[in-house]
């Protein structure tokens, strides 16, 4: 991931930030899933988004790295999962997260340190689907 930040040269030090990801390599090395019974995703602003009903909770995303010695899944740059291996489910709760748009993504570290990330997913809790 590529991060801008702007700070104006001002006595209140305003700023902005923007974040800007880019995937070099096999998108397949690492692999996140969704449960499948959650609703289908909605077009928020040009990405797809996951509503999430209000009255869940928790939530088990399936994570899949060929060859990690460990898994993880990550909201923005902090990690709310982890577990050993190559595959696992890892449940999130969904409580901690807050409500509105958040983004998970997986990460996965080799034997060799080596980190490798999942492209990212959109969900929305708290939200009913506009179905």
């Amino acid at each position: 991931e590529f991060t801008l930040k702007f700070v104006a040269d001002d006595p209140l030090a305003q700023s902005s930030q923007f974040m800007m990801p880019f995937w070099i390599g096999n998108p397949k090395l690492i692999e996140m899933q969704l449960p499948k019974d959650l609703p289908q995703p909605i077009d928020e602003f040009g990405k797809q988004v996951v509503p999430i009903p209000p009255a869940l909770e928790k939530i088990k995303i399936a994570v899949k790295a060929p060859g990690a010695q460990r898994i993880s899944i990550w909201n923005n740059w902090e990690q709310i999962a982890m577990s050993r291996g190559e595959q696992g489910d890892l449940s999130i709760d969904l409580t901690a997260l807050g409500t509105g748009p958040v983004r998970l993504q997986a990460k996965a570290e080799t034997a060799e340190g080596k980190m490798i990330s999942s492209l990212p997913v959109w969900i929305s809790i708290g939200r009913e689907s506009d179905e």
